[in-house]
């Protein structure tokens, strides 16, 4: 369940085609996500957490709890994606997700007529939610001392802190939030509840133009009683030899004859169940 929360908001929480993956550089970040939601009796609480190590020109993101793995692969233009509990692996091009996606936008543009026409209260703003994520709208606000990025709109909200080793590492920026706005486009065809891309590719581009490496992320729904999430990621520029060895062992798991390659419609009906919305 929380692998889709996670991965929305690492983002996952990013466009420029990059060959390798922060100019091929090694480094690994670990992603917290909290629930801040108001009202909350006890404070923040800790949904969820994931490991990504860019290797190589490629990333792995590492969900323990349902022993999966995806892998980003821009020079091959793919996403390879693999579950070691059911010995299931799969791949999908960027193209493929493009296409998937834009027919999933015309059937959510069919939906929302339909809510329109209902015109009661709540039809209507499930299609303003939807409408926004098709086609969001934020006003932007920066603070240039703090490093602070705020994106408002009626529907969602997103404060971003940055670390200031941005401005000495562009090209890693670049990868990095090249790699996030992939994972925002494939994980709701991997979680059809989740939300669609548009917020986080739209915040993602301010991001990469203003040279910002996201450290923490707090999404707002303008919504009372909504939840309030928060992805903090702790980048260390070293991997450790866990890492190194755990980087091994997956590679043996795809080349081992055990491991049994379907279509990425078989593995998203026998290993990727629904969650909720994001």
């Amino acid at each position: 369940m929380w692998s889709g929360i996670i991965r929305c908001c690492c983002l996952s929480l990013l466009v420029l085609l990059c060959g390798a993956v922060a100019g091929a550089q090694e480094f690994r970040v670990v992603t917290t996500i909290h629930n801040m939601t108001e009202g909350q009796s006890r404070g923040r609480r800790e949904l969820g957490r994931n490991l990504t190590i860019f290797h190589a020109g490629e990333a792995y993101d590492v969900v323990d709890e349902v022993n999966e793995i995806t892998i980003y692969q821009p020079a091959r233009r793919q996403f390879t994606i693999f579950n070691i509990r059911r010995m299931l692996a799969t791949t999908i091009s960027f193209e493929r997700i493009h296409e998937i996606q834009t027919h999933m936008d015309r059937q959510t543009q069919d939906w929302i007529l339909y809510l329109l026409n209902k015109g009661d209260d709540r039809s209507l703003q499930e299609a303003r939610t939807l409408q926004f994520q098709l086609a969001p709208e934020f006003e932007e606000q920066f603070d240039e001392k703090q490093k602070v990025l705020t994106m408002k709109s009626d529907e969602y909200s997103y404060t971003v802190q940055s670390d200031a080793v941005a401005a000495k590492k562009p090209r890693l920026v670049s990868g990095y939030i090249e790699y996030t706005n992939w994972m925002a486009q494939l994980n709701p065809l991997m979680h059809p509840e989740a939300m669609f891309p548009g917020p986080r590719l739209k915040v993602n581009k301010v991001l990469q133009s203003r040279g910002l490496l996201p450290v923490k992320v707090s999404r707002i729904r303008n919504i009372a009683g909504q939840p309030h999430l928060q992805a903090r990621h702790e980048f260390k520029w070293k991997l450790t030899r866990r890492d190194q060895r755990s980087i091994r062992a997956w590679k043996q798991h795809l080349q081992s004859d055990e491991m049994k390659w379907v279509e990425f419609a078989d593995f998203q009906e026998k290993v990727a169940p629904p969650i909720a919305q994001r």
